[in-house]
Formats: structure tokens, C-alpha cells, sequence
């Protein structure tokens, strides 16, 4: 498994690099959570589409805010790997695992230097998991992975949304943090999906920090 601290490395050198480099990284989090209250009830005919589709969906918000697509060896299964692409002859499309797959994708951001944080694993046993906002630890941005049955092996995470408010204020009759999904197509649900959810005392919540830097 690769190492964040070498990654972290390796990042100091590519920085230094891109220091002769006009282009710089900065993460939109306003665009990427635009993007993913535009999308929320449809899909983007620019990308593919899936039936299991919250990950593909949230990996376009992340594009949207400006997240680089990382494709170091055209690896669709490695880790360190994030991207989608279909090359002007082809008429398939070319995506990591982790673009599309929400393991893999929290598996990425794990990895990845800067990538993203976990800021903490949330249980129906833990009080906050019914507050109706958690923004000490989420922002408009960022990703929320979902574990069913109390499972807290992010192995098995099988399910995510995207952030796109954080904070106490209602608006569209959800009061606090609140998020976008596919594959049912959700604008505006609760970052705990205590709204939808058919059985939120055994859901497990993986929350993840991106990181500003991408």
C-alpha cells in the first residue's frame, strides 16, 4: 500500500517543479458543489454513466471544482490513480476504478498527497451522528463514504455523497449539512442520511476532508 508520507515527498518535488509552471492548483469548493446541485437530478451527457453511479458523480464534482485528473501509468486499478478519459478514435470510455468506484475512491484520496483527510469515522453510537450539522469536520466539497451493518473496514465502503453545504442554516426544508447523490438521485439530503435511510442505527460514515491544495 503506498505511503502518504512518500507521496508527501515526492510532492514537495513536483512542487518545486511547478514553481516554473503559470498553473496553479487550488481547489473551487464553491464550483464543485455548483456542479453537483446542477447534476443532482440528471446526468451529464460529457461522462458516462453508471447504475451504481455516486461515485462517478461525485468524481465529476471534483473535476468541476478543479481536482487534477492523476493517470501516472494508465493503471485503471492502481490507487494512485484518478481519472476518465475516452481518446478521439475510441467511442468507450478510459476510468480508474477509483473515478467510479467508492472504495477505490476513498482508497485515492488516502493514498494521494494532498488529496483528502479522514477527519473521522461517525456510528449511530456516537451522538453527533444525529446532529443536523458537523461542519468542525465537513465543508461544502467535501466527501462523505457509507458503510452498511456496522462495518468500519473502509474496504467495504459501497456507498458516498458529495457535500455541498455546511453549517446550521435550513434551506429547502433540510436544516444543516446537506449533500448530493446518485445513484437515487438526491439534491439536498442530510449528510447523515437520517432522511432517506432505511436503517441508519447499523450506517457507518467515513468523512473525508479534500484538501485545499488540489
Amino acid at each position: 500500500m503506498k505511503n502518504k508520507y512518500f507521496i508527501y515527498l515526492f510532492g514537495i518535488l513536483l512542487s518545486e517543479t511547478l514553481l516554473f509552471s503559470s498553473e496553479v492548483f487550488a481547489y473551487n469548493r464553491n464550483a464543485a458543489a455548483s456542479y453537483a446541485d446542477t447534476w443532482a437530478f440528471s446526468n451529464n451527457s460529457n461522462y458516462p454513466t453508471f447504475s451504481a453511479d455516486c461515485t462517478n458523480f461525485a468524481s465529476q464534482a471534483l473535476a468541476a471544482g478543479g481536482y487534477p485528473q492523476i493517470n501516472y501509468d494508465n493503471n485503471s486499478s492502481a490507487t494512485y490513480n484518478w481519472y476518465a478519459y475516452k481518446n478521439w478514435w475510441q467511442w468507450w470510455w478510459n476510468l480508474s476504478n477509483s473515478w467510479s468506484v467508492a472504495a477505490d475512491q476513498y482508497r485515492f484520496q488516502m493514498d494521494r498527497y494532498p488529496g483528502g483527510w479522514l477527519m473521522d469515522v461517525v456510528r449511530a453510537s456516537d451522538a453527533r451522528y444525529w446532529y443536523a450539522y458537523d461542519n468542525a469536520n465537513m465543508w461544502q466539497g467535501d466527501e462523505l463514504f457509507y458503510n452498511w451493518h456496522n462495518d468500519t473496514n473502509p474496504a467495504n465502503i459501497s456507498h458516498m455523497g458529495f457535500q455541498t453545504y455546511g453549517g446550521p442554516s435550513a434551506y429547502n426544508g433540510v436544516t444543516g449539512d446537506r449533500q448530493d447523490q446518485h445513484s437515487n438521485f438526491r439534491r439536498n439530503a442530510r449528510w447523515n442520511l437520517t432522511d432517506v435511510n432505511n436503517d441508519p442505527y447499523s450506517t457507518v460514515i467515513f468523512e473525508v476532508r479534500i484538501d485545499n491544495a488540489n
